[in-house]
C-alpha cells in the first residue's frame, strides 16, 4: 500500500505540475520524480515483486535485500513519501515567492562573441584528453583495466564535457535573447557550441558515460518544452519509448557487442537495483537518524579544485567509512538516499529537499534573465539521473554547483565587464587634431 501510495502522488504531482493544456512540460517536477521513482521506489518495488530473482547478474543484490526486514521497508516508503511531500511543498512556497515578486524578463548585456575565448579552451582540454584517452575511446567495460577505470584523465575529461555542455547553453541562451526570441528551437541549437558538446559527449559515452548524454537531451527537453512550447502527450510518449530503447542499448553496447532482448531487459532493471546496492544495504544494516550535520558534503566542495591542481584532493575528503557507516558500493554508483540520511538525516533531509523545491520552482517562475534560465535547464537536467545515483561530490558539487552554477555565473560576469569595457573604449570620442605650426 505505501509503495501504490508514493507512485500514486508522485504521478498525480506531475498530472497537475507537468501537464498543461498544449501538452508535457519538462521540468523540476517531472525529472526529480523520475530520478525519485526510478532510483528510491523502482528497487523496493522490483525487490518486493521479486522482479529478475534467480538471474546470476543480480543474485548479490537480492542477498543483500533479502536482509531488510518489513518494518524497515515501511518505515523507508514512509520516509520517501514525507520528503517528496516536502520537495511538492516546496515547489508551492516557491512559485508563490516568484508571483508576489514578479517575472519581467530583463535581457542581459554582453557580446557574445567573448564565449569563443573559453570555448578555444574547451576545444584544447578536450584534445588533450581524448589524446591521453585514446586507447580507452570506444571499447566496452569488459574490456577496461581496473588501472584504465581509475585514470584521473577520465573524470577530468568528462568534467570538460559538462563545461562544453553548460557553455553551449549560455551561446544558445543570449543568441535566443539577441534575436528577440524569433529564431525557432532547432534553428537556435544548431550552432558551433552544441557541435562541439556532441562530439566530446559521443567520446565520453564511449567511455562510458551513458548519463551524461541522457542528461544533456532531458536539458534540451527541458528548455524547448518550457520557453517555447509543451510537447504533445503522442509524440512524448514516442520520445519516451525511443529513449527507452536506446538507454537500453547504449548500456549493452558499452560493454559488450552482443546484442539481445535479454541482456536488453536486464541493462534496463539492473540500472535502479545497482545503484540501489549501498541502499538496501544501509536500510539493512543501519536505523534511521532524524537529523545531521552534512560534514562530509561540506568537506567534498574540496572537489571543486581541479584534479590537475590538487590529486589528492579525495584523500582529504571525510570518509563516512570513518565515522562508522559501511559504503557498500561494488559498481561504483552511491544512492543518494545514502547520501542524504548520512548528511541530513531524516527531517534534515525534507528540509534539504524543500528548500531545493523552493529554488527551483523560483527559478521556473522568475525568469529574470537568460543566466536563470541557464541554472533552470542545467539543473532540472542533472535532477533526473545524477542528483540520484552518484556521489554528492560529483552530483551536487561538481555537476551542479560548480558546472551548472558557479561557472556559467563566472563566465556571463565575465562577459558584461569585458563588454562594458569595450564599449566604453570603442565609444570614446576622437581627440581633436593639434594645431600645425606656423
Amino acid at each position: 500500500m505505501l509503495l501504490f501510495l508514493n507512485v500514486v502522488v508522485a504521478g498525480y504531482a506531475v498530472r497537475k505540475r507537468c501537464f498543461l493544456r498544449d501538452g508535457l512540460e519538462f521540468n523540476h517536477v517531472l525529472t526529480f520524480t523520475i530520478g525519485f521513482l526510478v532510483y528510491w521506489i523502482l528497487p523496493i518495488a522490483f525487490g518486493l515483486f521479486g522482479i529478475l530473482r534467480g538471474n546470476a547478474a543480480i543474485d548479490l543484490w537480492y542477498s543483500i535485500f533479502d536482509r531488510v526486514s518489513n518494518g524497515k521497508l515501511t518505515e523507508y516508503l514512509v520516509i520517501t513519501l514525507l520528503i517528496y511531500l516536502a520537495f511538492l511543498g516546496g515547489d508551492s512556497i516557491g512559485r508563490a515567492i516568484a508571483q508576489v515578486k514578479g517575472s519581467a524578463y530583463r535581457p542581459l548585456f554582453f557580446y557574445k562573441r567573448l564565449l569563443d575565448m573559453p570555448l578555444l579552451v574547451g576545444c584544447i582540454l578536450a584534445a588533450a584528453y581524448t589524446f591521453a584517452l585514446r586507447g580507452q575511446l570506444f571499447r566496452g567495460y569488459n574490456l577496461i583495466s581496473l588501472a584504465e577505470a581509475a585514470d584521473l584523465n577520465r573524470g577530468s575529461f568528462t568534467a570538460v564535457s559538462v563545461f562544453l555542455l553548460g557553455l553551449a547553453f549560455i551561446y544558445t541562451l543570449k543568441r535566443q535573447e539577441d534575436s528577440e526570441n524569433t529564431l525557432t528551437f532547432w534553428k537556435l541549437i544548431c550552432n558551433r557550441y552544441f557541435a562541439i558538446y556532441l562530439i566530446c559527449s559521443i567520446l565520453v559515452l564511449s567511455l562510458g558515460g551513458r548519463l551524461y548524454l541522457v542528461s544533456s537531451i532531458v536539458m534540451l527537453l527541458v528548455y524547448t518544452t518550457r520557453y517555447f512550447r509543451p510537447l504533445p502527450v503522442k509524440r512524448a510518449a514516442m520520445l519516451s519509448i525511443i529513449g527507452f530503447i536506446i538507454f537500453g542499448t547504449l548500456g549493452i553496447i558499452r560493454q559488450t557487442n552482443d546484442l539481445s532482448a535479454n541482456k536488453f531487459l536486464v541493462n534496463v532493471m539492473a540500472e535502479p537495483m545497482y545503484t540501489s546496492f549501498s541502499l538496501v544495504y544501509y536500510l539493512g544494516h543501519n536505523d534511521f537518524e532524524l537529523i545531521n550535520f552534512p560534514v562530509f558534503l561540506l568537506s567534498q566542495f574540496l572537489n571543486l579544485v581541479p584534479t590537475a591542481i590538487f590529486p589528492q584532493k579525495a584523500d582529504m575528503m571525510l570518509d563516512p567509512e570513518q565515522f562508522g557507516y559501511t559504503i557498500f558500493s561494488p559498481l561504483g554508483a552511491l544512492n543518494s538516499f545514502f547520501s542524504f540520511m548520512i548528511n541530513f538525516g531524516v527531517v534534515g533531509t525534507m528540509l534539504a529537499i524543500g528548500t531545493f523545491g523552493v529554488l527551483m520552482s523560483y527559478l521556473r517562475k522568475r525568469d529574470a534573465n537568460m543566466l536563470y534560465r541557464v541554472f533552470y535547464i542545467t539543473f532540472c537536467g542533472w535532477m533526473g539521473f545524477t542528483f540520484f545515483r552518484d556521489p554528492f561530490f560529483i552530483s551536487v558539487v561538481k555537476t551542479m554547483f560548480e558546472f551548472s552554477f558557479a561557472v556559467p555565473l563566472f563566465l556571463v560576469l565575465a562577459a558584461q565587464m569585458l563588454s562594458i569595457t569595450l564599449r566604453a573604449f570603442t565609444r570614446r570620442p576622437a581627440q581633436a587634431p593639434e594645431p600645425m605650426a606656423s
